[in-house]
């Protein structure tokens, strides 16, 4: 090989790299960790699993949760998430609560897995409007969308009413819950 097709191939490589290097920067700022409450329980079993990404052509927050496959097998009665930012300074729970089935209480073992999802507004700065949210479950999604629109102003807690059987999608050792929400606020504009 000649002097001149190897520096022909460092050039290439050298553009190829920086291309790469540009494209992985335009994404970074859409994807990142949520900012978790310095409040929240640090602890063995706190599910620090939570991302954030904000699609600004949606106008769309999506939040990825992912729960041990460990914790849908006890007799715990829900699995909550830590505290986390939808818009700046609002604080949210997401909540896998386990379905009763004949009345016992024998939390997630009893119910064979099956539950609910709820979202909660924990506080921070008040707003008006509806919020449209909805969850999905499995790394592909596979227990598909359900949503509701709610006014976390009127009421601070959302439940979805379809029951899904949360141990048909776990995979390799967790359960992912994909939440999507939008804002119909005046400011939400300026606050995601």
């Amino acid at each position: 090989m000649t002097n001149a097709t190897v520096q022909q191939r460092k050039m290439l490589l050298s553009a190829g790299k920086r291309c790469m290097e540009k494209k992985q920067k335009q994404w970074q700022p859409h994807q990142q960790e949520l900012h978790v409450s310095p409040c929240a329980p640090r602890t063995r079993d706190t599910q620090p699993n939570l991302k954030r990404v904000h699609s600004t052509a949606s106008n769309c927050i999506r939040v990825v949760w992912r729960i041990a496959h460990k914790k849908l097998l006890t007799t715990q009665q829900y699995c909550a998430s830590s505290k986390f930012e939808l818009w700046e300074g609002s604080q949210f729970i997401l909540t896998l609560r386990a379905s009763p089935h004949n009345n016992t209480k024998g939390g997630f073992k009893e119910s064979k897995g099956f539950g609910r999802v709820e979202l909660k507004f924990c506080g921070g700065i008040e707003f008006t409007g509806k919020v449209h949210w909805r969850v999905a479950a499995g790394p592909n999604k596979e227990l598909p969308f359900q949503g509701l629109d709610h006014d976390f102003a009127m009421r601070p807690q959302s439940t979805l009413q379809q029951e899904w059987d949360s141990l048909s999608v776990v995979n390799q050792g967790s359960l992912l819950l994909h939440l999507e929400a939008t804002w119909e606020g005046d400011q939400h504009g300026s606050r995601l």
